[in-house]
């Protein structure tokens, strides 16, 4: 639960249903990082079901860019974002070399990737697959990165697939206050969708940011809290998926500043 340079982060994972019934591990995978400047990444993935290495596949993912983003030379990049794409072609290079080693298709480690990029005030996000980052500054709450669009039900698109590249996207935000990042297990909770857009859902949002705040200001971790929401029969009736819920406070100032 660091509260470094005015950001602070509390996170859960925990096991769907169906991955309890069956007796599986959980395949979702998360990591954070302060990086040098102040600001911090947080990296989610989520490793697809239908993958027989679906676990290994979303922590090499996630280890691996935080590892890039903790090693790299700022000079080296033309900006934020060529670091973040930067850093998810390394992940998938990671990935396509576990799977040679275990002598498999790549698609057998398939997962979705969320890089999330945060100075206190600025949020910048690359994406590939489902889940989603929602977002609020002052009393407005809004969708950052949305679940990306698939062509059938039940389908996303994953790192290891060949055309990554033109469905990884990159979003940059220029305030927020805070933020909430998800796997597909939590978005039905934090958004709603109607035809094509999806739109924060606002009882669930607000109440959670406004918990998260009243804990930071006591001291305490709300990461059990979260915990006891996620495995409560209501979130997992919601869906039988992996959930893991992150968020993000930012301090309304920049980092480092006094």
């Amino acid at each position: 639960m660091p509260d470094k340079e005015g950001i602070f982060i509390s996170g859960v994972c925990v096991r769907g249903a169906r991955h309890i019934q069956a007796d599986e591990p959980c395949q979702d995978a998360w990591q954070s990082e302060d990086l040098t400047d102040g600001s911090i990444v947080v990296v989610v993935a989520d490793g697809l079901s239908s993958a027989p290495h679906a676990q290994e596949g979303a922590m090499i993912v996630v280890s691996e860019v935080c590892r890039t983003f903790m090693s790299a030379d700022p000079a080296r990049f033309s900006g934020l974002e060529d670091l973040i794409r930067f850093s998810a072609e390394k992940a998938r290079q990671e990935v396509l070399t576990a799977a040679t080693k275990a002598r498999v298709h790549p698609s057998s480690f398939a997962s979705t990737l969320i890089i999330t990029h945060y100075n206190g005030k600025t949020l910048t996000v690359g994406h590939i697959g489902d889940g989603l980052v929602a977002g609020t500054h002052a009393d407005l709450s809004f969708i950052i990165s949305p679940p990306g669009q698939s062509e059938y039900a039940n389908e996303t698109a994953c790192l290891t697939q060949a055309d990554w590249e033109t469905q990884f996207r990159v979003v940059r935000c220029p305030h927020a206050d805070a933020c909430i990042i998800t796997t597909d297990g939590c978005q039905g909770a934090v958004s709603i969708k109607k035809g094509t857009e999806y739109k924060p859902y606002e009882p669930f949002v607000t109440p959670l940011i406004t918990f998260t705040r009243k804990k930071r200001e006591s001291g305490e971790d709300p990461s059990s809290d979260i915990k006891k929401l996620l495995i409560s029969p209501r979130m997992q009736d919601l869906s039988g998926d992996d959930k893991t819920l992150i968020i993000l406070l930012g301090s309304g100032r920049m980092p480092g500043k006094k």
